[in-house]
């Protein structure tokens, strides 16, 4: 019978296998360390962050709303003067409903 040749050595196959498995348990003890405490904090944190910035989103469009209301109430000033103008007798009529 043949052997099958291998282009390199199993046993660097064994090794190379072992050193990636002992690098996986490494890294996943170190992120797996983590303070419960600590994590708790960094949420916490993120939470009042995301609060501050809806509180400055709701702030805002508060005052895009002013800015709206104040428009609206220039063009519905401007356009009575407009039918006043043109067309007193409709203005008058549609103001007294």
């Amino acid at each position: 019978m043949t052997r099958t040749h291998f282009p390199f050595p199993t046993a660097f196959r064994v090794v190379a296998v072992v050193t990636a498995l002992a690098a996986l348990i490494a890294v996943s003890a170190a992120t797996g360390s983590a303070d419960p405490k600590d994590e708790l904090q960094e949420a916490r944190r993120a939470r009042r962050d995301a609060q501050s910035q809806l509180a400055h989103a709701q702030d805002e469009l508060s005052s895009i709303g002013v800015d709206l209301t104040e428009a609206l109430q220039k063009l519905e000033e401007a356009t009575g003067l407009i039918a006043a103008r043109y067309a007193p007798e409709r203005y008058e009529e549609s103001t007294r409903r």
